[in-house]
Parts: C-alpha cells; sequence; structure tokens
C-alpha cells in the first residue's frame, strides 16, 4: 500500500470515530430523554385517569367588587366599564387561568334591537398581560371604553363576559349590572 493511500485511509479512519462519537452522544441524549419521557409517563399514570382533579382549573368566572363605570380621561363623567375578572376553582378560590375573553355591553333600559352597546375581544395574549396579582389581588382588568359617540341612554348598564379557558376550552359566563356616571 502506498504512503498516499494509507493516509487517506488514516484520515476516513479519523472522520469515522468522530462520526462515531456524535452519534453516540446524541444516541445518549435520546436515550436520557426518553427516560425522562418514560418518569413523566410514569408520574400521571399514578394520578390515575381523574388527573384533572389534581390540577387548579377555573370552573367559573367572577367580577371583583371594584368593577363598574370608569373615568379614563380626568372629566366628569364614566367613560368605559372596567371589569375585574377573577377565575375560580371548584372550592371558590382564584386561579391563574390563561384565556381569553369577549365582553358585551347592554342598555337593557333601551328598546329591543337597540341594547347593546358595544362588544370587546381580548385575545390571550391582550389578556394575559392584562392579569394583575399584586397585593393579594388576582384578577384580569378589562377596561371597555364607550364606542365613539356611543354614550349610554341610561345609568345601568349590563356587562356580559365570556372567559374561555386556554386548557381546557370551557367557555365560562359572568354577567351583572353596572351604575354608572353621566357627564
Amino acid at each position: 500500500m502506498s504512503g498516499e493511500k494509507a493516509v487517506q485511509l488514516e484520515r476516513e479512519n479519523i472522520t469515522l470515530r468522530e462520526r462515531v462519537n456524535v452519534l453516540n452522544a446524541a444516541l445518549t441524549e435520546g436515550q436520557k430523554r426518553n427516560d425522562e419521557l418514560i418518569h413523566q409517563l410514569d408520574a400521571l399514570r399514578e394520578l390515575g385517569p381523574a388527573w384533572r382533579q389534581h390540577l387548579f382549573i377555573a370552573e367559573r368566572i367572577e367580577f371583583a367588587r371594584l368593577s363598574g363605570g370608569h373615568d379614563t380621561d380626568g372629566q366628569p363623567g364614566d367613560d368605559a366599564i372596567v371589569l375585574y375578572v377573577r377565575p375560580l376553582d371548584e372550592a371558590g378560590n382564584v386561579v391563574t387561568a390563561a384565556g381569553g375573553f369577549t365582553v358585551t355591553l347592554f342598555d337593557l333600559a333601551n328598546p329591543e334591537g337597540s341594547r347593546e352597546i358595544g362588544h370587546y375581544a381580548f385575545g390571550v395574549d391582550r389578556a394575559k398581560a392584562l392579569w394583575y396579582d399584586q397585593f393579594a389581588t388576582r384578577h384580569y382588568k378589562l377596561t371597555c371604553p364607550w364606542p365613539a359617540g356611543r354614550l349610554p341612554d341610561h345609568r345601568e348598564i349590563t356587562a356580559r363576559a365570556e372567559f374561555t379557558d386556554a386548557l381546557t376550552g370551557k367557555a365560562m359566563v359572568a354577567q351583572d349590572r353596572f351604575a354608572i356616571t353621566f357627564p
């Protein structure tokens, strides 16, 4: 065998050893990940078919007590409704739950067909930015300004909020009446 052929074979041998080392490292990493997944699967199996009962899942929503008419411009009168919405679990505890909202405001004293004041959508990403968890206060803060040129006709507004939980897909509704102040 010529010297040039031996050098070429040695280079190929080095390249193949490097490739084997890379594949062995990938195999080790894959086995490690597989072991982690098996451990997770075993933990889920231990929970049994009622795994949901072990999670804190929103079962309903409610408006917190400071919800209502809101002045946004410093001038007399309310310019919006602010809804402080709390997701609650089955025991009535506030839980951090990701999801989106739709809010509809109504003036129910108006004749049928002209009762809806406004409709607002807060997608999951937008709602996430509206979550507050400070000083024993945990809620979403949804601000719903009056549509341009559409001040309510009466001092009592009905708000209907629907929350769709991102984890379960469950829709929850809260509805209440709120007093507002005119300019």
